[in-house]
């Protein structure tokens, strides 16, 4: 009987760990001068503007473009490359958003 510890092995040799192979983050806010808090950067032609539904703050790496996507409470809309919109919403953990 294998212990947790062969487990994990088995999953990161399985492709659980998708951190290994993604490039390096790319910030997806700037800071307005005047106030010092995050903007959204343009989100380019074709973005998509994905809603955060849970509470708690996550950085989402973008399993296609590799782009790096921070959500929370507090920000929960963030436009996101359209490569990654379809895996980010099949996660159950955002939903479509009209607008930013």
């Amino acid at each position: 009987m294998g212990c947790c510890g062969q487990k994990r092995s088995a999953a990161a040799s399985a492709g659980g760990s998708v951190a290994k192979s993604m490039p390096a983050p790319q910030s997806t806010q700037a800071v307005k001068p005047e106030t010092g808090s995050p903007a959204i950067r343009d989100p380019g032609p074709g973005a998509v503007v994905l809603r955060y539904l849970e509470r708690s703050r996550v950085l989402v790496p973008g399993p296609v473009s590799g782009r790096h996507y921070e959500f929370s409470q507090a920000r929960p809309l963030q436009p996101v490359d359209p490569r990654d919109a379809e895996l980010l919403l099949a996660t159950g953990f955002f939903a479509r958003a009209t607008r930013l």
